[in-house]
């Protein structure tokens, strides 16, 4: 099964690359529009797609990855965590990979409190975009705070994909949580964990774009280096691309 965005991707470039998979499914889960209703939003989109998956688009269940951008990127690492081991190793259905795109994951310090990277700019272009940035996860951080579904950073690495790509703009103050989640990670890849009686080979992946911000993959052309969004959007496609065929998926349009 192809990718489960929680936010659409079929913006700007991005179409092009995805024609690359002539033999798969792509469900983008771009309806919310608000604050998702509890922390159950990707687990009941996930089941269903997998409980769903061969009869409507003979899809292969067994073969599932994750993505999403921003908020959307947090729910994508939410899915593994979900469904009483259903999305998780050693689970036939459990995801395989997953590709995040400035993913918060580490949602319990306030965004004013998160550290700004020293290439950040005074005027914050993003400014008004502030009373927006807490709006996801405010109402539900008391009672979450410890909570590895929202704040993917605590999680057990036995909890998550085995294979993560994080792409990460630098001038963004998610920088420093997602550096610290993929080293974090690494360390825990080369300790050999091992997931119930099964080892499973686990690959951490990060990939820093320089006086890239955040958001910047949706942005128009004339915004940005619109190199820099291809390279995005082409490693993370062969990546998900490598993955599948570790589990036996064919690309006939090779």
């Amino acid at each position: 099964m192809r990718d489960l965005f929680a936010r659409s991707i079929l913006i700007y470039t991005v179409v092009d690359f995805w024609a690359a998979f002539q033999n798969s499914t792509l469900n983008s889960v771009n309806a919310f529009r608000e604050r998702p209703e509890g922390l159950s939003f990707p687990r009941n989109v996930s089941k269903w797609l997998v409980q769903h998956a061969e009869k409507r688009w003979g899809a292969d269940p067994k073969v599932l990855t994750v993505s999403g951008f921003s908020a959307g990127a947090n729910l994508a690492l939410a899915v593994s965590q979900m469904g009483g081991g259903m999305f998780k190793w050693p689970s036939q259905t459990a995801v395989k990979g997953c590709v995040t795109f400035f993913a918060p994951v580490d949602l319990r310090p306030k965004p004013a409190e998160k550290p700004k990277p020293a290439n950040y700019p005074k005027q914050d272009p993003l400014f008004f975009l502030e009373p927006l940035y807490d709006s996801y996860v405010a109402p539900t951080r008391p009672a979450s705070i410890n909570n590895p579904i929202l704040n993917p950073i605590i999680a057990p690495i036995s909890d998550l994909p085995p294979k993560i790509v994080l792409v990460t703009p630098t001038i963004d103050i998610l920088l420093d949580e997602q550096l610290k989640f993929a080293e974090r990670l690494k360390e825990d890849v080369g300790r050999k964990t091992e997931d119930g009686v099964n080892a499973i080979r686990r690959e951490v992946q990060i990939m820093l774009f320089e006086d890239c911000m955040h958001g910047w993959l949706q942005l128009p052309s004339f915004m940005i280096d619109e190199k820099t969004r291809e390279k995005a959007f082409k490693a993370a496609i062969e990546f998900i691309m490598d993955v599948h065929k570790e589990h036996g998926w064919i690309n006939r349009g090779e």
